[in-house]
């Protein structure tokens, strides 16, 4: 028991120690963090980040494993619901990626602008929104098999490229569009707007019968998104 107790003390502190490097990351930029500012952030001493990651490269290392571990599981538990439409997946998946962009943006943006980062990253992040997409097209064509392959895919890559688009930066059409996109509901509206040209085909009665289901999956994964914060 007390092995376990163990266990679970060092998992909360070195827990701790990622939040605040995250923290940190967003606060001042990749560059600018040091294990100084991030033992100060966690509220622990020097030496416990010397303690539990052995150097500031180690604890960047696992502050990345950290966060795209979360993604996976995010992206899994997405796609665990196979009686969901692929309009409410995607709403699902957009206002995911959409809040974790807004939230997050100096740690997306790390795993595409530092090259170690990416190589080590970053290029299994896109591996992995890649097969997410796969699998998305792969649902459209049984839902509409009208549509050819190259329509699925430029579909799917037109409307991931249109909220990537808004968050690099996230104000660039703040000024002409007067949205709010830190606004939940804004997004949400937002993002029906989005999909509702793209995936016509889907029954609007569907839709609205599938509107809990989509709050209850955002719920479930909301904190993992917000990366289990400790008390």
């Amino acid at each position: 028991m007390r092995v376990t107790g163990m266990v679970q003390d060092r998992t909360a502190v070195k827990t701790k120690i990622i939040l605040a490097t995250i923290e940190c990351i967003e606060k001042d930029g990749y560059n600018a963090v040091t294990t100084r500012n991030v033992a100060q952030a966690a509220g622990v001493n020097n030496a416990a980040i010397n303690y539990y990651f052995g150097s500031k490269d180690n604890l960047l290392e696992e502050t990345f494993t950290f966060t795209l571990s979360h993604f996976f599981i995010d992206l899994n538990e997405i796609l665990k619901d196979h009686n969901l439409n692929t309009y409410s997946l995607l709403k699902v998946f957009l206002s995911f990626l959409l809040e974790g962009l807004i939230n997050y943006p100096n740690l997306v943006r790390a795993y595409f602008s530092v090259p170690d980062v990416f190589h080590k990253f970053g290029q299994s992040f896109l591996r992995q929104l890649e097969q997410f997409l796969e699998t998305i097209a792969e649902r459209i064509r049984k839902e509409n098999s009208a549509l050819t392959e190259r329509e699925i895919r430029l579909s799917l890559m037109q409307i991931i490229s249109v909220i990537i688009s808004l968050c690099l930066p996230l104000d660039l059409f703040h000024g002409f569009s007067g949205l709010d996109l830190k606004d939940p509901a804004t997004r949400t509206a937002y993002i029906d707007h989005l999909l509702t040209r793209y995936l016509n085909w889907v029954n609007p009665l569907e839709i609205k019968e599938d509107e809990q289901k989509v709050a209850q999956l955002l719920d479930k994964i909301k904190n993992t998104l917000d990366f289990d914060r400790p008390d």
